[in-house]
């Protein structure tokens, strides 16, 4: 069914999922790999996402009625297709459990650091399942109330801390060399995986010029948002420093000293992250099990990809080695997207195109 606004709904169900990650842990991968000029490669790799998802979109107006899921066997055939849908969902369900773990461990750090995770992973997964089984209007229409709050708030905290920013902390501008910070950005912390997802609710979406804005809103905001996190974040910690934070927001928060009232900002930022990273771990737990199960509402198939994800969550004995294994899922991104889409459209383009010929 086409939605009123369907463009906005889906900038925000796209981009929800997309800057839950770098509310927590990419930004100190960037800092470890980059320096002081983490923000320049978040900058590379923004513009690596939106020129991909430019050509995509451009690729894909021939199939704006059909799902990501259908585009996938007219290009590939219908086992072929079906594997790659497949290899999708395991894909995105890998990295939701990372983000999962992560997001435990970040709450027991801050909260009951002597309490056992599976405490918090209780209660993080019943909720997250509850929201992904009534399907992607419902979760849609959740990330649309909570996202423009935590916006707001976070723009609020870089605000309030821009007195603490530094420009040295910043110089100079390519760290160690372009050169590293370049080759950074493409093979180690690209995190905008879930920019694909706009392609599996193409349908919802009234024509090509609503899927256009509905990209250009996604990479505007998970763009912008992005850079001006980790830009903030670099202004306010200097190097090497802000290597050692796994929760870079958290750390921002607890310099905040603006009189009694904002004398502690941390309750606060543990609600946006929480919330937030809630709604990205919905989002794409909710693709995932519609990938394994056609069904739009009611899945049964999202409580099995619930339990699988939070199995894998908790494999790690560590945070330590989650964080390292994490940063080695996030190399698989690139083939999600745009790599893997591309191939994908530019065969179902040719194809459509000898069709037409005959």
């Amino acid at each position: 069914m086409k939605e009123k606004n369907g463009s906005i709904s889906a900038a925000i169900f796209c981009t929800g999922a997309i800057i839950s990650k770098y509310l927590v842990v990419i930004p100190r991968y960037m800092v470890k790999a980059s320096g002081n000029a983490a923000w320049m490669e978040m900058i590379f790799v923004g513009l690596f996402a939106v020129l991909g998802l430019a050509v995509l979109i451009r690729m894909y107006k021939p199939f704006c009625a059909l799902s990501y899921e259908d585009v996938l066997k007219v290009s590939l055939g219908p086992f072929l297709g079906e594997a790659v849908k497949y290899l999708y969902a395991l894909g995105f369900i890998i990295l939701n459990a990372g983000i999962l773990r992560i997001l435990l461990e970040a709450l027991r750090s801050v909260m009951a650091n002597d309490a056992p995770i599976e405490y918090f992973a209780m209660f993080v997964a019943v909720s997250v399942c509850i929201a992904a089984y009534h399907g992607t209007e419902a979760v849609s229409n959740i990330a649309i109330v909570v996202f423009p709050i935590i916006v707001i708030s976070i723009v609020t905290v870089i605000f309030i801390l821009s007195a603490e920013f530094r420009i040295d902390n910043i110089m100079p501008i390519f760290g160690s060399g372009i050169k590293e910070v370049f080759k950074a950005s493409l093979t180690k912390h690209f995190g905008f995986a879930e920019m694909v997802l706009i392609f599996f609710i193409a349908p919802r979406l009234a024509g090509y010029n609503e899927l256009k804005k509905a990209g250009a809103l996604t990479a505007f905001f998970s763009t912008v948002f992005s850079i001006g996190l980790i830009l903030a974040y670099c202004l306010t910690v200097p190097y090497p420093a802000s290597k050692k934070f796994v929760l870079p927001l958290y750390q921002m928060s607890r310099m905040i000293r603006t009189g009694t009232f904002l004398q502690r900002m941390e309750p606060l930022v543990v609600f946006i992250w929480t919330g937030l990273i809630m709604c990205g771990l919905a989002i794409v737990l909710c693709m995932c099990s519609r990938l394994l199960s056609k069904s739009e509402k009611r899945n049964p198939a999202t409580w099995a990809v619930g339990l699988i994800t939070l199995f894998l969550a908790l494999l790690p004995t560590s945070d330590s080695l989650c964080c390292k294994l994490y940063e080695k899922t996030l190399m698989i991104s690139p083939l999600l997207y745009p790599i893997i889409p591309f191939f994908v459209l530019l065969i179902a383009n040719i194809r459509k195109g000898k069709g037409a010929a005959q």
